[in-house]
């Protein structure tokens, strides 16, 4: 059953009853007094606010993303022209080329490419001299050393949503689970304590057997 059945279904199988005194004396002796309907209205509320948190969250964990991308586009940008100038400027120097990992390509899990980009930008200003040289002034680096540390802020932030995200979820899955169970017994005490009544089923949104001939 979709939550927004399960919420309509509970809402008003439990109002209905809980409206309506001589519907509550035929359910009491079946363990449906009105605390117990009240404990089942109680659940209900809190799955409608689970699910609406849920909703909250993972829109937070989408925007997050959105934004680690983007940081992630802003720091590449800068980031790929530092490198193709730090090439060139330092084409004859093997140790600085090896220091500031210009050879090879750029790695392409986010964590390992912000640690080559820390790299670079730490050893780069070792050899601020000869980039400078091409353009690349110091405080360009630092300029670029920041925008890759907005993307580890920005990915540090997403994960965090994400977290937050699953959490939600696990907490709206279990009280789901829990008002199910809950709606399964008192449902088939209705239909018990009904099964004369089929208006009053129909009333309270259950569904009444329709009646076949031998």
């Amino acid at each position: 059953m979709k939550i927004e059945d399960l919420l309509r279904k509970s809402d008003k199988a439990i109002d209905g009853v809980l409206k309506n005194n001589a519907w509550q004396k035929k359910v009491n002796p079946l363990g449906f007094t009105t605390a117990e309907l009240q404990k089942g209205k109680a659940m209900r509320a809190e799955l409608q606010l689970l699910s609406v948190a849920q909703q909250k969250e993972y829109g937070e964990q989408y925007s997050a993303t959105d934004a680690l991308h983007q940081a992630r586009q802003a720091a590449w940008k800068i980031y790929k022209h530092h490198l193709q100038v730090a090439r060139l400027a330092l084409a004859d120097d093997r140790g600085q080329y090896k220091a500031l990992q210009l050879d090879g390509t750029r790695e392409k899990g986010l964590l390992k490419w912000v640690k080559q980009a820390r790299t670079f930008y730490a050893n780069a200003q070792l050899a601020s001299t000869k980039l400078k040289a091409y353009g690349i002034k110091s405080e360009d680096l630092a300029q670029g050393a920041s925008l890759i540390e907005a993307v580890y802020e920005a990915y540090d932030r997403r994960d965090k949503e994400q977290d937050e995200a699953r959490q939600s979820t696990h907490a709206r899955r279990q009280k789901e689970m829990q008002l199910t169970r809950w709606m399964r017994r008192y449902v088939r005490a209705l239909n018990f304590a009904f099964e004369n009544q089929p208006e009053v089923l129909q009333e309270l949104g259950l569904k009444v057997k329709e009646e076949t001939n031998a």
